[in-house]
């Protein structure tokens, strides 16, 4: 099932997941990279529509 997620960066460089304003997942760079192709890496802060499935398989 597809979800309008909001992503924000960390101080430590990680990324924050979020779905309603709940954290789904907090994941490096490479994760991100591999959910959101052509994610800009410099971005604080992102929306992005992503299957959720997706974030349990690559987080775990």
């Amino acid at each position: 099932m597809k979800r309008q997620i909001v992503i924000r960066r960390t101080i430590t460089g990680w990324y924050n997941l979020y779905d309603k304003d709940v954290l789904v997942a907090n994941v490096p760079l490479q994760v991100i990279k591999e959910l959101v192709p052509g994610f800009n890496v410099h971005s604080m802060l992102a929306c992005y529509e992503l299957d959720m499935n997706l974030i349990k398989y690559k987080s775990s």
